[in-house]
């Protein structure tokens, strides 16, 4: 299987200093994920990859307030925790085989998965320590 990660998700409390830091100690470069979205990745300094993505509490409380967003994932299934500490979630890519095969998977072992209604295909799911894991298919 191949498979990389993708990003890693980190909430922050103090914007600036999260930034500064991740700069001085990486050369990390602040910048947009999307044209019309907001600077909220650090990009390694070549530009080359948005390695992490900055999440306040507030922009993460109004994610998990709408029902219909794929994102509306808990941290610890069925409870009310809304964040798993300062590292919320780690992202992994696959190709679309690969993709269809974890879904396989996930149904066998019964594990609770939430999938995107929206390209790309996204699934959201939970490792047996609570960690949270969104998977891409990079088809």
């Amino acid at each position: 299987m191949k498979i990389r990660i993708d990003h890693l998700n980190i909430l922050v409390e103090d914007w600036g200093k999260t930034v500064a830091f991740y700069h001085q100690l990486f050369g990390f470069i602040e910048g947009k994920h999307v044209p019309e979205g907001r600077k909220n990745y650090l990009y390694t300094a070549d530009r080359s990859q948005a390695l992490i993505h900055l999440s306040t509490l507030d922009s993460k409380a109004r994610t998990l307030a709408n029902p219909d967003n794929p994102f509306q994932v808990q941290a610890t299934p069925g409870s009310q925790n809304q964040n798993t500490g300062a590292l919320d979630h780690v992202a992994l890519v696959v190709g679309p085989v690969d993709f269809d095969l974890l879904i396989k998977k996930l149904d066998a072992l019964k594990i609770e998965y939430r999938i995107s209604r929206e390209q790309p295909r996204q699934m959201w799911f939970f490792d047996p320590n609570g960690v949270k894991l969104e998977i891409t298919d990079m088809a």
